[in-house]
């Protein structure tokens, strides 16, 4: 018997997750395909995996299986693997790591990195409009390179590089999840580390043909179309295309402050003087 196991959210793959039939059981690959052999057919399967939860499904013989996990409702024990690089549970880490999932990043719908950011406890970002950001992790607000970067497990910059603008590079929409290591992590990833390590985790090709399409817009002019689609046309080939169409449209308005007069349209709400 033959089948594939999938991310009920984000219809990804899921490695790892133990298939079993009475007494006999298998695990699934790297891209969520497993073979079990068994003596006689099954009637049934259990679905385990950390993280996801357990699920009995029926089945016939001869049927190629292809069943979703959904994730674990729990706080207490999510996955990470910023801490080894491992998949792992958080109560098994010797560290304090939060994680933003992909469930959080649909239900907030961000536009900048920094609202996703502020949800961590104990994290305090600010965006400063001009490419650049200041980062608190349990420490008072700055600029210095006490934090590293990271996409997917490596660094967004080279070491010594000015980094606190280095999330301009991330594609928010391209990002699954967020795991944040609050404190030194320069064990695993060297001396930039020194305050903690933000690991921007990005989307993986989907194990079944999947396209989205999203809207945003607000009353102060922002617009943005979204369009995402994500395949594995070959057993060790897949692919996850991101397009993105956006526009900031001015908004004007006029106030008056201390008897001076200001007329503004600036897209990022900055008062320009009147002339």
């Amino acid at each position: 018997m033959t089948g594939k196991i999938i991310d009920q959210e984000t219809h990804e793959p899921i490695p790892g997750v133990t298939v079993a039939s009475g007494q006999q059981g298998t695990s699934t690959l790297a891209d969520g395909s497993f073979e079990l052999v068994t003596t006689d057919a099954p009637d049934s399967l259990e679905l385990r995996c950390v993280g996801y939860c357990t699920r009995k499904i029926g089945v016939g013989p001869g049927n190629v299986v292809m069943a979703t996990l959904a994730p674990a409702t729990t706080t207490m024990h999510e996955v990470v693997v910023t801490a080894s690089r491992d998949m792992q549970t958080r109560g098994e880490v010797a560290m304090a790591i939060d994680k933003v999932s992909a469930a959080d990043l649909n239900d907030a719908k961000p536009t900048l990195l920094a609202e996703m950011m502020n949800k961590v406890p104990g994290v305090a970002t600010l965006n400063y409009n001009n490419e650049q950001h200041g980062m608190s992790i349990r420490q008072p607000m700055g600029t210095s390179p006490y934090f590293l970067y990271l996409e997917d497990g490596i660094p967004l910059r080279p070491m010594g590089v000015f980094n606190h603008n280095a999330m301009i590079e991330m594609n928010l929409l391209a990002i699954s999840g967020i795991e944040v290591v609050k404190g030194p992590a320069s064990s695993f990833y060297g001396p930039e580390a020194v305050g903690g390590a933000i690991n921007f985790i990005t989307h993986r090709p989907t194990a079944m043909p999947t396209a989205r399409v999203g809207l945003q817009f607000d009353n102060f002019g922002y617009r943005r179309v979204q369009y995402s689609a994500g395949a594995m046309p070959l057993k060790k080939l897949g692919f996850f295309v991101l397009m993105i169409s956006f526009a900031l449209l001015p908004t004007s308005f006029v106030f008056a402050h201390h008897g001076v007069d200001w007329d503004c349209k600036d897209i990022k709400g900055h008062p320009e003087r009147a002339e």
